[in-house]
């Protein structure tokens, strides 16, 4: 059975695909990927320059590669992930008779903007189901949200919870951060978010956040693991509120775990969510997490009990539960061990892979 994927989009769904073609290596993989994806391991992959631009051209260029290479491939089954991707890749498809799936990651008319953008993105999503034999979802909230919407008739949609490979997770961790950072963050209470720097995972609310908090717990310290296309926003907001020797941005790391693992709370305060997935990641390092009640996190986090979660936006809610968390670390302690109950029960990669082997086959 050989499987092809398509990806465009860097940081979560790279890292799903790491762990799906890692643990499925008697199936044929090939992937075509942005060429700013880390090697991953499979039977070939192919690197394009997947810049999203509004160009004709441009688009067209992309779209006559990756059919010159399913075509040179010949794969039994076509996977498209996100929504870039899902939309090259399903035009690239028409017409050679492959099986189609698409995997969201998150859909577009879900995203934090204009009801005319949300419009538009249901309706490509409608126009697209023609060519799709099947979705693969990665949360409940994700499959609800295709019902919502009308995208598909209800028989094509599938879950296939996400995941996180733990042990991989695991022995990350135990990699010891450079000295100097290690020296840094000694006798502070951390406060981190691993995620991409922009606005979907709120790093603005993280700082204001981070602003109330340092009033009132001298010791504090911040770090968001992470780059993107907010990254001097977010510089230039911290120097403004005089938190620029409390605060670390590491910029792209491939190994997120050495910093969890230094966490005393973990935060995701998105504004919109698919999945969330270095939730599951906190849940594993048994870190105590607050985050925001939007999306597929609610579908992962049971409020007080695995986690804290608050409104979208809501930067003042937030200090206060981390402050509230500061002075009770019997109550951390029990977010976290609920949280990690939680994972090993749902989130591992074992079941991932068996979900996904009969989803394949079903297929």
């Amino acid at each position: 059975m050989k499987v092809l994927h398509i990806a465009e989009a860097n940081g979560g769904v790279e890292k799903y695909l790491e762990m799906l073609l890692k643990n499925t290596t008697d199936y044929k993989n090939v992937l075509i990927c942005s060429n700013l994806f880390s090697e991953i391991q499979s039977e070939k992959q192919y690197s394009l320059d997947f810049s999203r631009t509004l160009s004709p051209i441009r688009n067209i260029k992309i779209i006559k590669k990756i059919r010159s290479i399913i075509k040179i491939e010949n794969p039994d089954i076509v996977f498209c992930h996100s929504t870039f991707a899902g939309i090259w890749g399903r035009i690239a498809l028409i017409g050679l008779h492959k099986k189609v799936v698409y995997n969201p990651h998150g859909w577009a008319f879900d995203m934090d903007t204009s009801n005319i953008k949300k419009s538009i993105f249901t309706i490509i999503e409608r126009m697209f189901s023609v060519v799709t034999d099947k979705y693969m979802m990665i949360s409940e909230y994700e499959y609800q949200s295709a019902k919502r919407h009308h995208i598909t008739n209800a028989n094509k949609l599938s879950i296939v919870m996400n995941a996180v490979d733990e042990g991989a997770l695991l022995d990350d961790a135990n990699v010891n951060l450079n000295s100097d950072v290690i020296e840094m963050l000694e006798d502070k209470f951390v406060i981190g978010m691993v995620g991409r720097i922009d606005l979907q995972k709120g790093p603005d609310i993280f700082i204001k956040m981070a602003n109330i908090v340092k009033k009132d717990i001298p010791n504090a310290y911040f770090v968001i693991v992470g780059d993107g296309k907010m990254k001097n926003e977010i510089t230039r907001l911290a120097d403004e509120n005089k938190l620029s020797d409390s605060l670390l941005i590491t910029g792209w790391v491939n190994n997120t775990a050495m910093y969890i693992k230094q966490f005393d709370i973990s935060i995701l305060l998105s504004r919109w969510e698919g999945f969330g997935l270095v939730l599951a990641e906190y849940m594993f390092l048994n870190k105590p997490i607050i985050s925001t009640n939007v999306g597929a996190i609610t579908n992962l986090i049971n409020d007080s009990r695995s986690g804290i979660l608050i409104e979208s936006e809501d930067y003042e809610s937030a200090a206060k539960v981390v402050k509230n968390l500061y002075t009770n670390q019997d109550q951390r302690q029990q977010l976290a061990n609920n949280g990690l109950k939680y994972a090993n029960e749902n989130l591992t990669v074992e079941k991932f892979i068996s979900n996904y082997r009969d989803f394949i086959e079903e297929l």
